[in-house]
């Protein structure tokens, strides 16, 4: 399996750019080779969709191109009716197999935006951070150095739990860099990295300390009783 590191993109969408990278990192391609695999698989989906062919990618999509009939529309200026020719576009339909997926894992592994502690560790790197957003499988947050992707973490997560939120529950595990997005710090910090991190090796005890947190801040958010 490739996973992608987004080296170049300011924002979470996956670049033609982004697609060359992961080619040449993992399947040890020169970056021109690289280029022309990634450059030819387009050409030939755009050429197959120009001559009106669907391109089915079995357990991802189809792409297909649809006809449009003459409708009515309005001018976004003059707010004035107007009618809109026919014509073509490029239509995807996901999968039942992607979509089910997509689907499944967000139901099972629910996530949710919040600034905790969160320490990462490597062997040339030590750093004290706090999670973007957290599920029981993984954290994203952001660091002021690249960590390769792959590069194995040791983590080390505090969970605040009372009234106050001033006592806190320890959640240690391991983890692995599965995505890297550079971003230029809001804050003139220079550049820092959006790093997403897989938890690959957690005890199932660790595990429920986090849904267990997930279930204490729910009922705090609509105001149920503990």
């Amino acid at each position: 399996m490739i996973l992608v590191e987004k080296t170049g993109s300011t924002s979470m969408t996956l670049t033609k750019a982004d697609l060359i990278d992961s080619i040449y990192n993992h399947l040890d391609l020169p970056k021109t080779r690289s280029s022309k695999v990634v450059e030819s698989l387009i050409e030939i989906i755009k050429k197959t969709l120009e001559n009106g062919e669907n391109v089915l990618i079995t357990g991802f999509g189809k792409f297909y191109v649809k006809e449009k009939r003459k409708r009515k529309g309005r001018n976004p200026q003059t707010r004035e009716d107007l009618m809109l020719g026919e014509k073509k576009v490029v239509t995807f339909k996901c999968s039942g197999v992607l979509r089910n997926k997509i689907n499944r894992e967000h139901r099972r592994h629910p996530r949710i935006n919040e600034r905790l502690q969160f320490k990462v560790k490597a062997e040339d790197f030590d750093s004290v951070t706090k999670t973007i957003n957290l599920s029981c499988l993984g954290a994203y947050c952001q660091l002021n150095k690249h960590i390769p992707l792959l590069t194995s973490l040791k983590i080390a997560l505090a969970l605040p739990y009372g009234d106050q939120g001033n006592e806190f529950d320890y959640v240690e595990c391991n983890g692995v860099v599965v995505r890297i997005e550079e971003i230029l710090s809001e804050a003139n910090l220079g550049t820092v990295y959006n790093t997403a991190i897989y938890f690959n090796e957690i005890e199932e005890s660790e595990k429920k300390k986090i849904a267990d947190f997930f279930e204490d801040h729910q009922h705090k958010e609509i105001g149920m009783p503990e």
